[in-house]
């Protein structure tokens, strides 16, 4: 059948993109936010992205995920649910636009079942804070500084704009207080990344936090 939804082509992989999450489940994916599309009769499906999540073991779960303040979460089937409410997140304005969190929580029974659910962050998890770069962009080596309210494990690791891991900056227990890491641009095998646009990613135990860093030769 033809679409006239977006993918003209129907192009099966059009609209549509793979994550590979990280060795601690961490992930990220940048994207242009959807707008509600017309279901006829004066009638509106609210802004989603689709979700399959494929665990290790189990069977892949589907879900959607929607944004708060959205004019039509209210009138829609799927959003106005009673059990769709960890799937609605709220968006925030930063330096490099809109972003969210929305963690994806697997339990596994004894049978290797997929068997729950989705949340989104909660705001009490935020254990790293003030998290900045310098200078950016760089062009032989940035500083990353942070501040840890309590010690735990944190994963510090850059990202290419692709979402492909390049480097892990740390990867073990840091004490509470204010830590710093330097990266010079270069790969796990010494070699020059090339000059563009690339994400340092600092993952807690229960959120994490992503900046957009650029690398100029």
């Amino acid at each position: 059948e033809d679409c006239n939804t977006g993918n003209p082509e129907n192009d099966e992989l059009n609209l549509r993109g793979r994550v590979i999450s990280g060795p601690y489940g961490q992930y990220f994916i940048e994207t242009i936010k959807p707008g509600p599309y017309p279901l006829g009769l004066d009638r509106f499906r609210p802004s989603h992205i689709h979700f399959m999540i494929t665990p290790p073991a189990g069977e892949p779960i589907v879900t959607q995920l929607y944004f708060e303040g959205d004019d039509y979460l209210d009138e829609d089937a799927g959003s106005s649910d009673p059990g769709a409410v960890d799937r609605i997140i709220p968006l925030n304005e930063t330096e490099t636009g809109l972003t969210g969190i929305f963690n994806i929580i697997l339990d596994i029974d004894p049978d290797q079942k997929a068997i729950n659910t989705l949340q989104p962050e909660n705001g009490n998890s935020n254990y790293v804070q003030n998290i900045s770069t310098f200078p950016n962009p760089f062009n032989s080596q940035i500083k990353i500084e942070f501040d840890l309210t309590e010690s735990l494990h944190v994963l510090v690791s850059v990202y290419n704009i692709n979402g492909q891991w390049i480097q892990t900056l740390n990867d073990e227990i840091l004490i509470e207080g204010k830590h710093n890491f330097i990266w010079d641009g270069k790969l796990v095998n010494g070699y020059s990344v090339p000059s563009g646009e690339y994400f340092l990613n600092v993952q807690g135990p229960f959120s994490h936090q992503m900046k957009k860093i650029t690398f100029l030769k």
